[in-house]
């Protein structure tokens, strides 16, 4: 019984001292020059024209398409400010 207490206050603890600073970093992120990710593609004409949607919308600004690399080849990844 000792020993979960002591296990539990442990966690406590450290959970205390790590919690600031992932609030921190997330923090960072979040700034004006930071990128979002919206949506993948199949074409770069089909991106392009949901960026333009958008803007359109007064959803966001500044669209930019980028070539993926990741989950499937040959997609388009929207990326907004």
């Amino acid at each position: 019984m000792r020993t979960s207490s002591k296990l539990l206050t442990c966690l406590a603890i450290a959970g205390a001292a790590l919690a600031p600073a992932g609030a921190a970093a997330a923090a960072d992120d979040d700034g004006p020059d930071a990128k979002r990710y919206i949506a993948s593609y199949h074409s770069e004409a089909g991106c392009q024209a949901a960026g333009r949607e958008g803007v359109r919308k007064r959803h966001w600004t500044n669209p930019t398409c980028v070539k993926s690399i990741r989950i499937q080849l040959g997609t388009w990844d929207l990326w907004v400010d």
